[in-house]
């Protein structure tokens, strides 16, 4: 594998995946996620070949230390408070159109939220283990990007002019100057600079000898034990996905997901390294970064091939092309697992 750590020069744009008309609207909005897409695009393009992406997170090169989506399981109160959370056996007063058992609340009757945050590699390492994380394991949106409004204009390029009421305002995102991307692809890049997404934004790459799974390689071991006395795990999405898709040996019994990430791009069609066109790709509805889904062992012999499949690999989505396809993974639904709790105390 081949591991590199991505800097933006200047500001990225992360578009919001609806259809936007410069005509009838005026601002253009941003809806910042994990997105393999931009990535693998622009390697491709490079490496004139398909490339695959294993993993996809933010890296933090001053403190040297991953960054990933929070978890929906951990919340957080007015005062920045970490709030853990459990399972609990769902009655009959429960609805949900899911057949779920049970549901997951929270150690506070105090105003929260979840989401929205980032946790280090240490935090995450407490996280799976079944422990609180501290507070100071997290980082807000904010202390990562800020966003900078910019004027644009819709370009005739048949005259090479401006187009008559087609000014809009597109928010654009400036990363802290320590915040890199940390990509691994199968294949190697030879560039030291790319451009990035529809906008063509210029990103210096750096060959990189870190990997997550040397961190977080001594814990598997401990996570599986505490599996194999509970019977119980959870899978938590670090990059979007789809749908959740059936897993051999275990039933899912409770699910903590976000809001709904609405999603579309265009592909590009090659032949013999030759472009031949492109076309943009349907509306996807895409389940969050940090969603939680809960499962039960029911085959503790299956449990090593669940590893094997969704230990920070990206194969948690069902098969949908052109992005979610099973042959040729490239990013989404990367995931990593978890001990549970159904005490609601760390252990």
């Amino acid at each position: 594998m081949e591991r590199y750590l991505i800097a933006p020069f200047d500001v990225l744009i992360f578009g919001d995946g609806k259809p936007f008309n410069a005509g009838e609207q005026h601002n253009r909005e941003i809806n910042f996620f994990l997105n393999p897409v931009p990535f693998v695009s622009a390697f491709n393009k490079s490496t004139n070949s398909k490339v695959g992406l294993n993993v996809l997170s933010l890296y933090n090169e001053e403190k040297q230390e991953f960054l990933f989506p929070s978890p929906f399981d951990i919340g957080f109160e007015n005062d920045g408070k970490v709030v853990s959370s459990f399972l609990k056996k769902s009655d009959g007063d429960f609805i949900s159109s899911e057949k779920i058992e049970f549901f997951v609340k929270f150690n506070t009757d105090k105003k929260m939220k979840a989401g929205g945050k980032f946790i280090n590699t240490e935090g995450l390492i407490n996280y799976l283990l079944g422990k609180t994380p501290e507070k100071n394991s997290f980082y807000d949106l904010f202390d990562i990007i800020t966003n900078e409004l910019t004027a644009g204009i819709e370009i005739d390029k048949n005259k090479r002019t401006t187009k008559e009421k087609k000014l809009y305002f597109q928010p654009f995102l400036r990363f802290n100057e320590n915040v890199r991307f940390f990509a691994e692809f199968n294949k190697k890049l030879k560039k030291e600079f790319l451009t990035i997404g529809g906008e063509a934004k210029a990103v210096k790459v750096f060959k990189s000898d870190k990997a997550p799974e040397t961190f977080f390689e001594e814990v598997k071991e401990r996570i599986k034990e505490k599996i194999q006395k509970t019977k119980l795990f959870k899978i938590i999405l670090l990059t979007p996905t789809n749908y959740p898709p059936e897993i051999n040996g275990a039933k899912k019994i409770a699910q903590l997901t976000g809001k709904i990430i609405t999603f579309s791009g265009w592909y590009n069609i090659y032949k013999e390294n030759k472009k031949l066109g492109g076309f943009p790709t349907r509306l996807f509805k895409l389940i969050p970064e940090g969603s939680v889904f809960y499962y039960r062992l029911e085959d503790e012999s299956m449990l090593d091939e669940i590893f094997n499949n969704y230990w920070l690999k990206p194969r948690f989505y069902i098969h949908e092309l052109p992005y979610f396809d099973k042959n040729s993974p490239i990013g989404f639904g990367l995931t990593i697992i978890s001990a549970v709790s159904l005490e609601g105390k760390d252990e």
